[in-house]
C-alpha cells in the first residue's frame, strides 16, 4: 500500500498571520511533500476551491482530501449544509472529502448514539451526492464534535455500509478526546482508514495542546 503524505493546511495560519493558497503549495512542494490540503472553515477558504483543478499543473502536486463541518440537526435546506452537498456535486481536483459531524443541539452529547439516526439520514445523502462524481467521503472525528472518536465513526461507516463512505485517525483528536488504547482503536477503524492525520500533542494545565 502506499500513501500521499501531505500538511493539513491549518499549520499556516498563527495569530501572526497566514499564508495564501499558492503560498502554501509552495512551501509543501518545496519540502517534498506530495500534495496539499484546503479546510474550508472560512469564506476565503470556500473561494480557493475554484483553485483545486490547477494545482497538479501549477504546482506539481496532487490535492490530498478537503475538510468540512455539518452539523447533523441542520434541515434539509439549511444553508450550510446544502453548500457542502453542492461542493460534493461539482467538486474538481480532489477526490476526496473529509466530514466532521457536529450538533448544535445541546441535548444531544460527544458521542451520544441518540444522534445516529439524524446522522446516518445526513451521511446517506452526502454519500449519494458524492457517488455522482466518484468521491470518497471520510468521516473526521473531532474533539468537542457529536462525532468525537474513532470508535464513532466506525459506527456509523458500519452502519451505513457504502462503498464510498470512510474514516479518518486524527491523531491529536484521538488524544484530545480521552482515548488511550491505541492498538484498539486503530483495530476498529481500519477496515473503513481512508487516511491518518500524525501530530504531536502534549496536555498543558488540563487542556490538550497540537
Amino acid at each position: 500500500m502506499s500513501w500521499t503524505v501531505y500538511p493539513m493546511d491549518t499549520g499556516f495560519f498563527s495569530t501572526l498571520g497566514s499564508y495564501g493558497f499558492d503560498a502554501r503549495c509552495e512551501m509543501a512542494a518545496e519540502l517534498g511533500f506530495d500534495a496539499t490540503y484546503l479546510t474550508l472553515w472560512s469564506e476565503p477558504a470556500w473561494a480557493d476551491v475554484a483553485r483545486l483543478r490547477t494545482v497538479h499543473e501549477k504546482h506539481g502536486l496532487d490535492v490530498a482530501g478537503v475538510y468540512v463541518a455539518l452539523d447533523v440537526t441542520a434541515s434539509e435546506d439549511d444553508p450550510a449544509a446544502r453548500r457542502i452537498l453542492d461542493l460534493l456535486r461539482t467538486l474538481d481536483g480532489a477526490d476526496l472529502v473529509e466530514v466532521a459531524l457536529l450538533s448544535s443541539d445541546t441535548s444531544i452529547d460527544p458521542s451520544d448514539p441518540a444522534g445516529d439516526s439524524v446522522a446516518l439520514a445526513w451521511v446517506e445523502r452526502l454519500a449519494e451526492a458524492a457517488t455522482e462524481r466518484g468521491i470518497r467521503l471520510a468521516l473526521y472525528p473531532h474533539a468537542g464534535a457529536w462525532m468525537e472518536t474513532t470508535a464513532d465513526a466506525a459506527r456509523l461507516c458500519r452502519a451505513i455500509g457504502h462503498p464510498l463512505v470512510a474514516g479518518v485517525f486524527p491523531a491529536f483528536h484521538w488524544y484530545a478526546a480521552g482515548a488511550h488504547d491505541l492498538q484498539g482503536s486503530v483495530d476498529v477503524l481500519a477496515p473503513y482508514l481512508a487516511s491518518v492525520n500524525v501530530c504531536g500533542s502534549r496536555r498543558i494545565s488540563g487542556w490538550v495542546m497540537p
